[in-house]
């Protein structure tokens, strides 16, 4: 990635065959120089919402453990009461 605002125009140039993006490099420029100073916010933003993707995802396993464990007490219990008839 380069560093300099003249290096991505450099690049742009070698790479881009587009009309519209040689006629725009500043454009193109500012789009990239903003994109890169946000990306700090969006990591971490994706990071937080990656972890409580995690947090959610365990909590809803922990909940069907409980629910199936307490179906199976209550077939036990419901086994116990057939037999003592």
């Amino acid at each position: 990635m380069p560093v300099t605002a003249s290096n991505l125009r450099r690049l742009i140039a070698e790479r881009s065959r587009l009309p519209y993006v040689e006629r725009n490099h500043d454009i193109v420029v500012n789009i990239v120089r903003h994109s890169m100073g946000k990306a700090a916010a969006f990591e971490e933003a994706a990071l937080r919402l990656k972890e409580e993707h995690a947090a959610f995802v365990e909590a809803a396993a922990l909940r069907l453990k409980e629910e199936e464990h307490a179906a199976s007490v209550s077939n036990i219990s419901n086994s116990c009461q057939f037999l003592e008839l």
